[in-house]
């Protein structure tokens, strides 16, 4: 099981662990959860190889796991913040919620529609979204929701959107339970793809 605690020692450990699942083609329906693992491991390798899953690892078309696993990265990221205390990693979760960032990375995958301009909106809103995982006393929480509410580009009312979905998560309940590790693991697994997941496509 992924998710057990471990001591720190232990779980820093469990780095090489979780990118031996994201190696191995053949569990592919295990690579969200080792993704969201990753996020739980408050060190910089950890980050890293969240980076490299979403932004180097895969080139042309992706499957429905692959991109599920992928959706993941900016919950993880998010869900990292709340142990691991980096300025590069919140100035990244900041940068990626602006779709000006993610095409000068010039992502090499795509998904059905979800390729250039596309892609780029979609994966800002990822990150917008997963904002409701970091603390809501968080400062990267509230100069997330400050920079979008600020912004009056071409593109804020697509973006918007994203915010919007923030705010409908949360509720005093959704609160309740992401105020725990163990609430947000369960919090997350509990989402699916679909018009009522996290990774929607609203554009």
């Amino acid at each position: 099981m992924l998710f057990n605690f471990y001591p720190k020692p232990r779980i820093n450990d469990l780095v090489p662990e979780l990118q031996k699942i994201l190696n191995d083609e053949d569990r592919k329906a295990d690579w969200k959860r080792a993704v969201f693992g990753l996020g739980a491991i408050p060190n910089a390798k950890a980050a890293l190889k969240l980076r490299e899953f979403l932004e180097n690892r895969f080139s042309g078309e992706i499957d429905d796991e692959t991109f599920q696993a992928i959706c993941y990265v900016p919950f993880s990221m998010a869900f990292a913040c709340r142990a691991y205390k980096s300025e590069d990693l919140k100035d990244y979760i900041l940068n990626a919620t602006n779709p000006d960032f993610w095409e000068a990375k010039k992502i090499g995958w795509r998904y059905k529609d979800l390729k250039e301009a596309n892609l780029n909106i979609f994966m800002a809103q990822l990150y917008i979204k997963s904002s409701i995982l970091l603390n809501k006393h968080d400062n990267l929480r509230n100069d997330i929701m400050s920079k979008i509410k600020a912004d009056r580009g071409a593109r804020s009312e697509i973006i918007r959107q994203a915010l919007q979905k923030v705010e409908l998560f949360g509720k005093p309940d959704d609160e309740k339970q992401l105020a725990n590790p163990l609430g947000i693991c369960t919090y997350m697994f509990s989402k699916q793809s679909g018009d009522s997941g996290v990774w929607d496509t609203p554009y």
